[in-house]
């Protein structure tokens, strides 16, 4: 019956097509059911993604984003970390901390070129230098860090870091700082003259003893308590992130976010996905909706940052389309992808942490 039966099937050619049937047939009910809704945990700065994107996301492919926060890169790593309690599906570390992760072997592949939202990736950000062929990671954001200056304190020249470092007599004793390493002692190395990022030892102690003096109690903040800092009347002169300070502005207009000629810090936040996830596929599929112009058009319009997302614009709000902390004045030449090493923000962590650690001690409790 069998010799009978393929040859049947050979003499009239039947067989091949009926067996691609029966197996198109057996794939038909996955066709149909949608995918099972998985649970996403995310990992991702303060008040930093937009609740609109994340309901946006749910509504349109049934999964269910959980956003958890952190307010330091300090934070963020310790809570990726191999063994930390909680284990995240993606996360949003900053561009220099790609690199570290993934040499770690805490972060899935995600090969965003294959992607079909990778083409709408603008040009100059594919394939960066701390993830060549976004092997690892797509950039959402970017931005600059800078100081902001308060106009009705100060009326002179903002473009400098010597207002930080060496405040004139109206700004002294109203200097505020982020709480992070990096930004200051890359500042403080401009001001210096020397390159922003160093593993040299004797010149971070250098930029470490410009700023030394100027920390005190109540003027260094994280991204929680930056606006309420900034806008407070009580520091005329602070370390921003651009979209910060744009929000800042606009709860006190006299505020102005600074080009200053000695240098900017340049960034990008990254998505990535995390080691071991079982939603992988999940993952991905917000990845790849994060890669769609109205989709980081809406993020933008929330966070106050640019993104790297071709057409965008035209789902942006038009105040952010032109805000000076957003928009770069044609004489700022700025270089992309100056992040330091892991070696590099280690060593700044070790002249940072125990000054910072002193003057928050002499911090009243609240």
């Amino acid at each position: 019956m069998a010799e009978g039966t393929t040859g049947a099937g050979k003499a009239n050619g039947c067989g091949p097509i009926l067996r691609r049937l029966a197996a198109a047939l057996l794939l038909l009910p996955a066709l149909l059911v949608p995918a099972a809704a998985d649970e996403l945990r995310f990992l991702t700065w303060a008040d930093y993604i937009s609740p609109e994107l994340v309901a946006k996301f749910e509504r349109e492919t049934g999964h269910r984003l959980i956003v958890d926060t952190f307010l330091t890169v300090g934070e963020l790593r310790d809570r990726l970390k191999r063994g930390a309690p909680m284990r995240y599906d993606l996360a949003h570390p900053a561009d220099y901390d790609v690199p570290m992760l993934a040499e770690a072997g805490l972060l899935e592949p995600i090969n965003a070129q294959e992607l079909p939202g990778y083409a709408n990736l603008l040009d100059g950000w594919r394939s960066p230098p701390y993830d060549r062929h976004n092997e690892w990671s797509v950039p959402v954001h970017w931005g600059t860090t800078s100081i902001v200056v308060d106009t009705a304190v100060y009326q002179g020249d903002i473009d400098t870091y010597r207002l930080l470092f060496d405040p004139p007599p109206e700004l002294k004793g109203k200097v505020g700082f982020l709480i992070g390493a990096e930004e200051t002692l890359r500042m403080a190395l401009l001001y210096m003259g020397q390159p922003q990022c160093t593993s040299d030892r004797a010149v971070l102690d250098r930029a470490m003893a410009l700023v030394r003096p100027l920390l005190q109690p109540g003027g260094v903040y994280d991204i929680s308590s930056v606006l309420d800092t900034l806008t407070g009347g009580r520091v005329a002169v602070g370390v921003a992130w651009n979209g910060d300070a744009l929000r800042a502005r606009q709860i006190r207009p006299t505020l102005r976010y600074a080009y200053p000629r000695e240098g900017i810090i340049v960034w990008s936040d990254a998505l990535v996905v995390m080691k071991g996830t079982p939603h992988k596929a999940a993952a991905l599929q917000f990845i790849n909706f994060m890669l769609q112009p109205e989709n980081a058009a809406l993020q933008s319009n929330f966070s106050r940052y640019a993104n790297a997302i071709r057409g965008s614009d035209t789902w942006m709000d038009p105040d952010l389309l032109d805000a000076p902390e957003v928009v770069l004045p044609s004489r700022v030449q700025v270089r992309f992808f100056r992040s330091c090493n892991s070696e590099q923000l280690g060593l700044y962590g070790e002249v940072w942490d125990p000054v910072l650690q002193a003057v928050q001690k002499k911090a009243p409790a609240p």
